[in-house]
């Protein structure tokens, strides 16, 4: 069985374009056949979509730089942000396990098969700072805010580990899966403090 992996876009999952209805269809009939999927920011958004959750333009702005999240066993998570839209109510089936201030739907399990997450794993100091670079028009404070914050550690190889654990898997039961995700993700976390 393949997994799947949906990551960013400059578009919104709500946003009336061809590419979007053909990849809603797609990752309709993932979702059905039970394929593990995970939905990085825009894949987040448009995964919560197609199964009945709200996603819209955040009405604080942008949300950008280094962000802490709280996971739903207490841990902190600090990531990556870079978005305006996000999933403003989740999926019916949804379960939430971490939010912000900013962020209260920021990563989700939808029944066994399905991972969502708004921050970026996958952003470094170079890239933010390269998106610091082409996004000169954003307000001072959030620009001067991830310039700030760029080289301070964030939980990326956290996250990635509790990625290759849900893709991996050898169950599809959510509570079972919830619990390994936020084990895998606490353990990876402290580990990661005491190396830093």
């Amino acid at each position: 069985m393949s997994n799947w992996l949906v990551t960013g876009s400059e578009n919104g999952a709500y946003e009336d374009l061809t590419w979007i209805a053909c990849l809603k269809t797609c990752l309709r009939q993932l979702v059905d056949s039970g394929r593990p999927i995970v939905g990085i920011c825009f894949g987040h958004q448009i995964l919560a979509d197609i199964l009945g959750g709200r996603v819209e333009k955040f009405d604080g702005g942008w949300v950008i730089g280094r962000t802490a999240y709280e996971t739903t066993n207490g841990t902190q998570l600090n990531a990556m942000a870079w978005h305006q839209d996000q999933v403003l109510d989740l999926p019916d089936e949804a379960r939430r396990l971490a939010s912000s201030k900013t962020c209260k739907n920021a990563m989700m399990l939808v029944g066994g098969n399905v991972l969502g997450i708004q921050p970026h794993p996958e952003f470094d100091r170079g890239i933010v700072e390269a998106a610091l670079a082409a996004y000169t028009s954003l307000p001072s404070d959030l620009w001067d805010q991830a310039q700030a914050t760029a080289a301070e550690p964030v939980a990326r190889d956290a996250l990635a580990e509790m990625i290759e654990v849900f893709l991996r898997s050898d169950t599809r039961d959510p509570d079972t899966l919830q619990g390994q995700l936020m084990a895998t993700y606490s353990k990876a976390n402290l580990s990661d403090e005491r190396a830093a």
